[in-house]
């Protein structure tokens, strides 16, 4: 899921797929005071909508969140992947992603673990008087490197980098803008 935006000057187009790992890079930014920048590169209003922007002004811009994405490599998000060994007829594999494990017995408790996008989250599980089961106590563990399992062995949480085209997507309308004449530029969410 994410959002397409496009920019249009001299009568040439370009658009971009914003990806949910994009808009998130962007809210950083905006949190972390390049709000006005973030607004000129990809604000618009309302969907379907065209704004205009100046030209030297939408540059200055790319160039101050390429300048901060070069030098805070902190606002890029992690991917937190799962790897676990599983038995097979076949002997044993090595499973690894996002997602969800459910089933773990830790010192015999019953657990689920929920990893993906800055998300890592230890649950226990505990059956309720309606005797249904239910998630609670959820703990944060992306500062873990691994969890021992009683029944499962151990799990590897592995963190890294999640791959981002924002950089990318900056960089090539930044190409596309040094080729424009027009003193505006129009940009279109959707």
């Amino acid at each position: 899921m994410g959002l397409n935006i496009s920019y249009i000057a001299d009568d040439r187009s370009l658009t971009f797929r914003l990806s949910m790992s994009d808009l998130e890079i962007l809210e950083n930014l905006s949190k972390e005071g390049f709000k006005e920048d973030v607004d000129a590169v990809v604000g618009v209003s309302d969907y379907g909508k065209e704004e205009t922007i100046a030209h030297f002004v939408l540059l200055q811009s790319i160039n101050k969140l390429l300048g901060s994405l070069g030098n805070e490599r902190d606002l890029l998000p992690y991917t937190y992947l799962l790897e676990e060994k599983i038995n097979t007829m076949k002997g044993e594999i090595n499973s690894s992603g996002t997602g969800c494990i459910s089933g773990l017995k830790i010192e015999g408790e019953l657990y689920s673990i929920e990893s993906g996008l800055d998300n890592c989250v230890l649950s226990k599980k505990k059956c309720g008087k309606d005797k249904r089961w239910y998630f609670c106590e959820p703990k944060d563990v992306r500062h873990l490197k691994e969890i021992k399992t009683d029944n499962l062995g151990v799990i590897k949480i592995i963190k890294k980098r999640k791959a981002t085209s924002l950089q990318k997507m900056l960089k090539q309308l930044l190409e596309f803008l040094s080729n424009a004449e027009s003193p505006t530029v129009t940009k279109i969410l959707g």
